[in-house]
């Protein structure tokens, strides 16, 4: 787990963009009273709100939607140019400054496209299968995942691509273009259906 910690904290602070959230710092210290120690990531502080709350009050907007979904891609862009790949974007990862400027969170989930070795241990990007196998849970938000990651496949950026996909439709319609009763429901229109155009839903 520490060098999955450690991992994913210098693939991300190698991430430099005004529109991504900055990582200043990697380290570890001794807890008091204690041999164990803990590890930590130094991260810019943001102050704002969330990418929902925003456009909650400002229903429809088109205009500020694709303002923040310009600025929300190029720092998509910057991570994929250093061969990152976020895995989670959705509107909760999105913070809205007081400058009404938009900052990509939540590395935690990010891998670099090829995987990286340890010991012999291959660290590279777990599948939705292995974790619905090892752990019964699956990385990352049903709702905005890419065909590959339902099916388990390995991921590249263009996963992340379909998921700002699902996010800009939700940002411009108020809906998500693949919604079921249940998560596997879910998982099976991202896989099987078409969603509807936008202007129908707005």
């Amino acid at each position: 787990r520490r060098e999955r910690f450690q991992r994913e904290a210098r693939t991300a602070a190698q991430i430099s963009h005004g529109n991504v959230m900055a990582i200043y710092d990697l380290g570890s210290a001794s807890l008091p009273d204690s041999n164990d120690s803990v590890e930590f990531i130094v991260m810019e502080y943001i102050k704002g709100v969330s990418l929902s709350d925003y456009l909650q009050a400002r229903p429809h907007d088109i205009s500020v939607a694709l303002r923040l979904a310009e600025k929300i891609a190029s720092g998509l862009a910057a991570a994929h140019k250093m061969k990152v790949v976020h895995r989670d974007i959705k509107a909760e990862h999105i913070l809205i400054d007081e400058e009404e400027q938009p900052k990509i969170l939540d590395c935690g989930l990010a891998k670099p496209v090829d995987p990286v070795q340890f010991g012999g241990i291959n660290t590279g990007t777990k599948t939705v299968s292995q974790e619905l196998t090892r752990a019964g849970k699956i990385l990352g938000t049903v709702t905005y995942m890419s065909p590959e990651q339902v099916k388990g496949e390995p991921l590249d950026t263009r996963s992340d691509v379909f998921s700002f996909g699902v996010l800009l439709y939700r940002m411009v319609t108020g809906e998500y273009p693949f919604a079921g009763q249940t998560q596997v429901s879910t998982l099976a229109k991202i896989l099987e259906t078409r969603h509807e155009p936008p202007h129908v839903r707005n």
